[in-house]
């Protein structure tokens, strides 16, 4: 994990009093501490903290399987220089007193002098009874280098690129949490230089529904559109599992379907939608250790909420200059609107405001710029309602697939 920290980053420096104890304090939860106390209310040697700024217990299992708790006390000396023996020396003499004390952690944000640790090294000799350890800046990083989530909370420039990345991956699959629109244009700046796992890729691309602008920062088109394929796979298998967890922490589930809505249109605009079509279907197949019929109900739900997304986002840009159907947004703003083709190629910035009622109107002597075969009896597919639009995933794929291309740009072969 050494390659997600910056340890030159960490302000060492400014890392006195309640600072540094607020490190610990966290870095003391990431390892699993409990009952974790932290003695606020004083400052100095002659504080009321009781020799001690943090408190906590952790529970280690032994050998024979037998669970034995240690009780820890730590006492954080924040320093511009080396601390003093007696300082070092006036908290192991306090803390000796105590028979149901396990670990006396001294810690400071810069170094102890030899001397000091050849005093505490001949002390412990004669005293079984508190283990002291003394951790110093080097020991301090070395810690938190292993918990990267501790310096994100503290000190978020001392994560690197790739470290940023793996905390908004960790945070939104564990967590149902979005990364905010800084982390968002720091890792687009740096992602020619990142390692990307499907996970990480889905996490930002979601973030961005969320936090940012996807015709901004059109993350599908960073990937080969095989790629894309299998990530709105992974995006649409996991939308309940999303949903659940976000529900429980009352997060927004809109942003995940309108990303798993984009990463389709993506693979429609560059591969064929039979080949989108055909993976769908494989990945979805039913295998006997589920009811077929429950099954069967939960891949037709999760692609049409996908679906209708996606049908609502094209009518409101394909009707927006037609000739042939006058409608009111639904869903895009204006901004959005002029804005919404960028996702398949150029970033461009776009507002975000939203309408809940629209009109539309419909010439039945105009032709359809896209090449759809309409008549007076055949209408625009993109305004359908819901249950007027055709079932079969098909034909929908199909649409949709055409509209992209007819009014997206044109497919390259780096796409």
């Amino acid at each position: 994990m050494s390659e997600l920290i910056l340890p030159t980053e960490i302000p060492w420096e400014d890392l006195g009093g309640r600072h540094l104890e607020e490190c610990l304090y966290w870095l003391m939860h990431a390892l699993g501490a409990k009952d974790l106390e932290w003695r606020l209310g004083g400052s100095g040697e002659s504080a009321t903290d009781g020799g001690r700024d943090l408190e906590a217990r952790f529970f280690v299992p032994g050998p024979d399987g037998e669970i034995t708790h240690q009780k820890w006390w730590l006492e954080a000396k924040g320093r511009s220089v080396t601390v003093e023996p007696a300082v070092v020396k006036s908290v192991v003499l306090n803390a000796s007193g105590r028979a149901d004390l396990d670990v006396l952690i001294v810690a400071t944000n810069t170094t102890f002098s030899n001397p000091t640790r050849d005093w505490v090294a001949t002390w412990q000799l004669d005293h079984r009874r508190p283990l002291v350890r003394l951790w110093d800046r080097h020991h301090l990083e070395r810690l938190l280098t292993q918990h990267p989530e501790v310096v994100i909370r503290l000190f978020s420039r001392a994560l690197s690129p790739q470290g940023k990345l793996d905390f908004v991956r960790a945070r939104f699959w564990n967590f149902t949490a979005y990364a905010g629109q800084p982390m968002l244009e720091d890792l687009w700046h740096h992602r020619d230089k990142l390692t990307w796992s499907d996970d990480a890729l889905v996490a930002t691309l979601m973030s961005e529904c969320a936090n940012g602008s996807i015709d901004v920062r059109p993350w599908a088109l960073t990937v080969p559109p095989e790629r894309r394929l299998r990530l709105f796979l992974s995006s649409l298998l996991n939308i309940y599992y999303f949903a659940s967890r976000a529900s429980d922490a009352g997060v927004a589930i809109e942003p995940y379907v309108n990303g798993t809505a984009y990463l389709l249109l993506a693979c429609l605009h560059a591969l064929d939608a039979t080949r989108v079509l055909q993976v769908i279907e494989s990945a979805w197949r039913h295998d006997g250790e589920y009811d077929a019929e429950a099954h069967d109900k939960m891949r037709h739900d999760a692609m049409s909420t996908v679906l209708d997304c996606l049908f609502a986002q094209l009518a409101d840009v394909c009707t927006s200059d037609c000739r042939r159907v006058a409608s009111d947004p639904s869903l895009l703003s204006d901004h959005e609107i002029k804005a919404y083709w960028s996702r398949l190629k150029l970033p461009v910035e776009r507002d975000e405001t939203d309408k809940e009622w629209h009109l539309t109107m419909e010439s039945l002597r105009r032709r359809c710029k896209v090449g759809f075969k309409l008549s007076r009896k055949v209408t625009c597919p993109l305004v359908l309602t819901n249950r007027e639009r055709v079932l079969n995933l098909e034909q929908q794929l199909a649409t949709l697939q055409t509209v992209a291309r007819a009014r997206g740009p044109a497919v390259t072969d780096s796409q």
